[in-house]
């Protein structure tokens, strides 16, 4: 407790490439932190943020985008999104819900359905394959909030003070 009063709560980050976790992290800061660009992989390093919502104080980590890849320097990137992820006190996925699930999905979600996890369905301004019964089925105690990161939209829904704390407290 007193670790997480001093540096606030270890939030994470993850998903696939170009799911929005970047543009997610940018809207939050409030400021343009990270690149956000249409090619995968852009992220392929740690950036670190701290931020106050819900009234709480996160210490938010963007990280690669976590898949398969032969690139060295990606998959550098990737093991360390892993290890950063496995000892969050708090896990954001951000789904890009206008792409299936693929095996990538499936690896995360067996990583955060133990973890205090929030799920994003992102991408909520085009059209959408992924709904919040699809992560449902797979996790069904994890709270769901559908997005448009590019928009803003849905974020004052995560943003909400008393939500927001609810939700972390009830994970």
């Amino acid at each position: 407790d007193g670790r997480v009063i001093k540096e606030g709560i270890k939030t994470v980050i993850v998903g696939k490439p170009n799911a929005g976790k970047s543009s997610l992290l940018n809207v939050l800061a409030g400021h343009e932190r990270a690149i956000v660009t249409d090619i995968e992989g852009t992220t392929r390093d740690v950036l670190e943020e701290t931020i106050k919502l819900g009234g709480l104080n996160l210490n938010v980590v963007d990280t690669a985008g976590i898949r398969q890849t032969e690139d060295l320097i990606e998959k550098i990137g990737v093991d360390k999104a892993l290890e950063y992820a496995e000892t969050a006190d708090l896990i954001i996925y951000v789904v890009d819900a206008s792409r299936s699930l693929d095996e990538n999905d499936e690896k995360i979600i067996n990583m955060i359905s133990d973890k205090k996890s929030i799920v994003l369905l992102n991408k909520s301004d085009i059209d959408t394959v992924i709904s919040a019964e699809h992560i449902k089925e797979k996790v069904s105690n994890i709270p769901i909030i559908s997005i448009s990161a590019k928009e803003e939209r849905g974020i004052k829904d995560l943003e909400d003070k008393d939500a927001f704390a609810d939700r972390v407290n009830r994970l």
